[in-house]
């Protein structure tokens, strides 16, 4: 006696794939996106530590 699996492979080969079944193609994933590891430095740079301030001083602009 053959399996229900058997039968159904040796059926598509006598009669060919039937139009009422509709095989999907497998939906790719999105490949995963490695995490972002920022540096102390890189943290610090957009917030402007560790740049220049300037001040107005009898009219004249210097650095702090």
């Amino acid at each position: 006696m053959k399996t229900m699996k058997e039968q159904l492979q040796q059926w598509l080969k006598v009669n060919g794939k039937p139009d009422f079944i509709a095989i999907k193609p497998k939906a790719e994933k999105p490949p995963q996106r490695k995490q972002e590891t920022l540096t102390d430095r890189e943290w610090k740079e957009p917030m402007g530590i560790g740049r220049d301030r300037f001040k107005r001083h009898r009219g004249s602009i210097r650095r702090k």
